[in-house]
């Protein structure tokens, strides 16, 4: 196999159950360790029947709304290509580009939140040159009564239950949308963060208040005004 003199490292993370095929692909070292590296003879019929029901678990992941990683490093020509058929991503393309492996990754699993990519290139010299680019998703929006809502990164909400909202590319525009209608000293009560907070998803004004918004908190979001 043609190796590459740059090793590429891509980290996706997940909310919840890990998604075939990111949770039984074998170009991935959290699944690796979840099969074959555990089995002190691996090749034996048991070993590899348990492994299968392994894979077929989903390599064990629970859909408990906690985070979960699957790391893989692409060191030659053929784990390239076969990164690049999984995510769904055309041949040759930039491994590095964060953004663009995300956006494909999405098409196959919506619970994936974040990929990060790490690029290692050797100098002649002895040097390696590292280049890290990162990429997740994020949600700004405003309710249909005007409140405004920062949702953290480990939070999927369903955006098509939120009714009336207004979406926004960054939080910065998010705010200043808010101070225009409810004027720049306001209540406090119109900048909300949505968050997990234990076992609760809850929502966060400004002043340290704090109301839950339940397991399924998009109706109570689009409950919430002044």
């Amino acid at each position: 196999m043609e190796k590459y003199e740059s090793v590429i490292t891509v980290v996706f993370q997940f909310v919840g159950k890990v998604p075939a095929p990111f949770s039984t692909s074998s170009l991935f070292a959290e699944n690796l360790l979840k099969g074959e590296k555990l089995w002190n003879d691996p090749g034996t019929a048991g070993n590899l029947m348990l492994q299968k029901i392994l894979a077929e678990q989903g390599a064990a992941d629970h859909d408990d709304g906690k985070i979960h990683t699957r790391t893989t490093e692409l060191k030659t020509h053929d784990e390239r290509m076969a990164f690049q058929k999984l995510v769904g991503l055309p041949p040759y393309s930039d491994l590095t580009n964060a953004v663009g492996i995300l956006i494909g990754g999405l098409e196959k699993a919506g619970r994936l939140i974040s990929v990060k990519t790490t690029s290692a290139s050797p100098l002649p010299n002895g040097e390696t040159i590292i280049s890290t680019r990162d990429a997740q998703r994020r949600l700004f929006f405003m309710n249909q009564h005007g409140i405004c809502f920062t949702v953290d990164s480990q939070l999927l909400i369903a955006v098509d239950k939120l009714e009336g909202a207004k979406f926004f590319a960054t939080e910065e525009e998010l705010d200043a949308a808010g101070v225009k209608l409810w004027g720049e000293n306001g209540t406090g009560r119109w900048r909300v963060l949505v968050a997990p907070i234990g076992e609760e998803i809850c929502g966060l004004f400004e002043f340290g208040e704090m109301t839950t918004l339940g397991k399924r908190p998009e109706g109570r979001i689009n409950e919430l005004s002044l």
